[in-house]
């Protein structure tokens, strides 16, 4: 995805913008979150190792956790995503709680949500009025004004989700809280700092409360949570940007390749060079 010149910024994306985003049978993670909304067709895609398929009315979450290869796409898919900057969707004043989307999306198998014809058209509706409307500069409220149409697409996204995960009520707790702003920091220091006391620090409480807030939480540990950030990082700069283990081993901060291959195989079961050349080879 195109980088912003501001991560407060959002950005909606047409089908032919989206299918630009992507590039086939490859692993993407976003440089920024995103709902990615079919209304019409079919998408083939894999995350955590399995393939799902998106149809219509249905929204897809993109985060910088998962990684998210597009197998196939219809000839007759219609597309809108959402592209947020960190800054932007924490700002988004809502009063269910965020966490509780967090936590669905972080421990369900899926990273997918459906929609009834009518709510997704309603949500459609909303997205296509902010595509529109991004375009107006000149309007001195613009940002605002996608903020507040996004709040409506957040509240719908709450309502489907209370189905699966009960929201709850009230403000965030000190520990929903502290996730939420582990979760932006993580997306801006994970690629140099590994380590949670970095994080804990930064957060002013100890590594050992961090991590079992986000247990609680996500359902994953601090440590799992920047691993599976770096793996994540790690598969896409081995595909898309074609480099070699020691670059990226030096891009993500490692203390040599053979700490980063050791690392990667640990986590995927594989070492960087087969992933790599097997994903290269693979048919589609």
């Amino acid at each position: 995805m195109t980088e912003k010149k501001d991560n407060s910024d959002i950005e909606i994306l047409k089908t032919e913008g989206v299918r630009k985003t992507f590039v086939m049978n490859q692993p993407f993670v976003p440089a920024f979150s995103a709902l990615l909304l079919l209304k019409q067709g079919r998408l083939t895609v894999r995350y955590r190792q399995e393939k799902h398929v998106i149809s219509a009315c249905d929204m897809l979450l993109l985060n910088r956790l998962v990684v998210v290869e597009l197998l196939e796409v219809s000839p007759d898919a219609e597309m809108l995503m959402i592209a947020m900057g960190n800054d932007f969707q924490h700002r988004v004043p809502v009063r269910f709680n965020k966490l509780d989307m967090i936590q669905y999306f972080a421990t369900s198998p899926a990273l997918q949500l459906s929609f009834s014809e009518n709510e997704f058209n309603d949500i459609w509706e909303i997205v296509r009025i902010m595509e529109d409307r991004q375009h107006h500069t000149g309007f001195v409220f613009t940002i605002d004004l996608l903020h507040t149409l996004l709040v409506s697409v957040s509240y719908m996204m709450a309502k489907q989700i209370s189905e699966n995960l009960p929201l709850k009520n009230g403000s965030d707790s000190r520990r929903e809280k502290l996730t939420v702003e582990f979760i932006r920091l993580l997306h801006v220091h994970f690629r140099q700092q590994h380590n949670l006391s970095f994080y804990a620090q930064r957060l002013r409480v100890t590594s050992k409360h961090l991590s079992e807030s986000l247990k609680k939480v996500t359902g994953f540990t601090g440590r799992e949570l920047i691993n599976m950030a770096l793996v994540c990082e790690a598969k896409v700069l081995l595909v898309n940007d074609n480099l070699k283990v020691a670059a990226v081993s030096e891009q993500l901060n490692f203390s040599d390749q053979f700490a980063f291959s050791k690392f990667f195989k640990r986590l995927t079961n594989t070492n960087p060079t087969e992933y790599s050349r097997g994903l290269l080879s693979c048919n589609p």
